[in-house]
């Protein structure tokens, strides 16, 4: 039977874990059979990819005193098409924060890696210019000291390492996650980020900083545009006229 959307059902064997897991993301990196699973434990200082996870993982990223917060299996800078591993970590001053990593025949390369301070703390990823390319742009989320008035607390960076959009948003810091995609239809992505009593949405980002709020209650953690009701976009108002009905007098 299809899946109804009101029951879980699974379709790979549970593994159980010790491990406090604080972040998680799919995506078929090497797209072929089923999808990979990337997997965090920012209190452990764990980046892992798993292909099964009753096996051993693929790729191993561990330093605890420069843990790792997010990652995100998505089409960043791979000019073949394929996917990349984008991910973010808590480090000192100076050390790189954000990395890419490139998949190539059954291997991990570091392909791109920067460094920001304060250090990112949310990460998501987004097709803003699908003109330009089809590769997403990765955006990040960060808190800035008191006193620090002109540093953008929602950045983001292209294939390029260019920025695409940058905000300072309000002075608290409340702005804590965030997420892409195609509400109005028009082909790119919209960026939307949240606190705890307000959306933010940015309907054009490749072409400037226009947004709309939405008050609404959050829990300025969780986000994710889709299609939820599977009914596609909600169609505009429209003016028709029917010539028959058109008489003189």
């Amino acid at each position: 039977n299809p899946p109804t959307g009101r029951a879980w059902q699974p379709f790979v064997e549970q593994a159980e874990s010790e491990e406090e897991w604080t972040w998680i993301d799919i995506g078929n990196i090497d797209e072929q059979g089923p999808e990979e699973i990337a997997l965090v434990a920012y209190e452990e200082g764990w980046l892992r990819v798993y292909r099964d996870l009753l096996a051993d993982p693929i790729f191993v990223r561990e330093n605890k005193s420069r843990p790792w917060r997010a990652a995100v299996i998505a089409p960043f800078r791979s000019r073949s098409g394929g996917l990349d591993l984008v991910a973010i970590r808590n480090s000192p001053a100076g050390a790189d924060k954000f990395w890419s990593f490139a998949y190539d025949n059954g291997r991990f390369r570091d392909d791109y890696f920067e460094s920001f301070f304060p250090p990112p703390e949310f990460l998501f990823m987004a097709n803003v210019d699908v003109t330009a390319s089809s590769l997403d742009e990765a955006f990040m989320l960060l808190s800035v000291p008191a006193g620090v008035v002109i540093q953008p607390r929602l950045f983001s960076r292209d294939d390029d390492g260019d920025p695409v959009l940058e905000q300072t948003l309000d002075e608290d810091n409340g702005y804590k996650a965030g997420a892409g995609g195609n509400i109005d239809g028009d082909a790119g992505d919209e960026i939307v980020v949240i606190r705890n009593n307000r959306l933010r949405i940015y309907l054009d980002p490749r072409a400037g900083s226009s947004f709309v709020d939405i008050g609404v209650g959050t829990n300025s953690r969780t986000v994710h545009v889709g299609d939820l009701d599977a009914a596609g976009f909600a169609q505009p108002l429209r003016l028709a006229a029917n010539r028959d009905l058109i008489r003189d007098t």
